[in-house]
């Protein structure tokens, strides 16, 4: 009961007996219908509203999905790998922190694109603040192989970082260098949000996996040395850029050119003989399922401007179509 006897029996404008007798504290008063009503009334609780995230779980039930935040619940991203989970990732490059609250049902992670897409450092906090609070696993790209800088993208406190361009292992090592705290790198302690967040040990039980891009003919040579560094978890092939430099047309699919396919096949291999993981981009089931049966286990299946801009086509079709035909039925009467 929330409020007192005192307290009920003057709003209902009855005695304290009659209170305690409605409430089944006493018999010794007869009470009628009216105010027994009143008083039941008064005594119950308040309901609760639901509060933004209960209505999201609710929607994601709705759509037979499940929360981010139950998907894994008490997991890093680094232990869903390492029990053998393919986690599928939506590629954000709108700086908005509302993409990762409305398109985020039912995704593993997000990756949030600070190299290709419109966010800088500040909008990259917000998103990643905004996941924190959803329980969502995240992926931040940096546009940057400087250490100092990678060390200020590594304190946002992401699942794990990935970084673009990883040709050799002496570019590997630099990374390493900028992301990893002594003795294997050489990564600044700081960082007041993960401090607040997860104490001054954070540098110890953060486990933030490191993503090196693997995205030309170089990087694929070099793949096996790379993937067997210390301090690198994932390989990631990147099939748009691998077209760029191996001067295959972009329309191509990646699995239906020799080079491509090989080179695909090749990154996860050596990711795999290395005890790592490997990651790609797959836009359809069938080449999704190719990665996983190569060995492929982070899988980015699309993008959020690419998906609101489709969707937004679909629904302009669908009503410029029904309008179309009610102006021929208009027409022919």
């Amino acid at each position: 009961m929330n409020m007192t006897m005192k307290k009920i029996a003057e709003m209902a404008g009855v005695s304290r007996p009659a209170v305690s007798t409605v409430l089944g504290n006493s018999k010794s008063t007869r009470v009628s219908a009216k105010t027994r009503k009143k008083v039941l009334h008064l005594a119950k609780p308040p309901s609760k509203e639901p509060d933004a995230g209960s209505l999201y779980v609710q929607v994601c039930e709705g759509l037979g999905r499940q929360h981010p935040s139950l998907l894994g619940s008490g997991t890093t991203m680094k232990q869903r790998l390492a029990s053998g989970q393919v986690l599928l990732g939506l590629a954000q490059a709108l700086p908005a922190a509302g993409i990762v609250e409305s398109m985020a049902c039912g995704w593993d992670f997000i990756w949030i694109d600070g190299q290709h897409g419109q966010i800088d450092y500040n909008a990259m906090l917000d998103c990643q603040r905004t996941a924190d609070s959803l329980g969502l696993l995240t992926m931040l790209r940096v546009p940057t192989h400087e250490p100092g800088l990678l060390g200020l993208y590594a304190d946002v406190g992401s699942s794990a970082l990935m970084v673009p361009l990883v040709n050799s292992v002496e570019e590997a090592g630099r990374i390493i260098e900028g992301l990893c705290f002594p003795p294997l790198g050489n990564r600044s302690y700081g960082g007041g949000r993960l401090i607040l967040l997860e104490g001054p040990e954070y540098h110890r039980q953060h486990e933030m996996v490191v993503v090196a891009q693997i995205e030309s003919v170089e990087a694929v040579e070099a793949a096996e040395e790379i993937a067997g560094m210390e301090g690198i978890d994932v390989l990631f092939f990147s099939p748009a850029d691998m077209r760029v430099r191996m001067g295959i047309p972009l329309g191509t699919p990646i699995l239906e050119h020799e080079q491509s396919r090989s080179a695909m096949i090749r990154t996860a291999k050596a990711a795999r003989k290395a005890g790592k993981y490997a990651g790609t981009v797959a836009g359809d089931g069938p080449l999704a399922q190719a990665a996983v049966e190569m060995g492929y286990q982070l899988i980015a299946g699309g993008g959020d401007a690419a998906f609101l801009r489709a969707a937004s086509q679909t629904r302009l079709n669908e009503l410029q179509t029904a309008l179309n035909k009610n102006k021929k039925k208009g027409r022919n009467r």
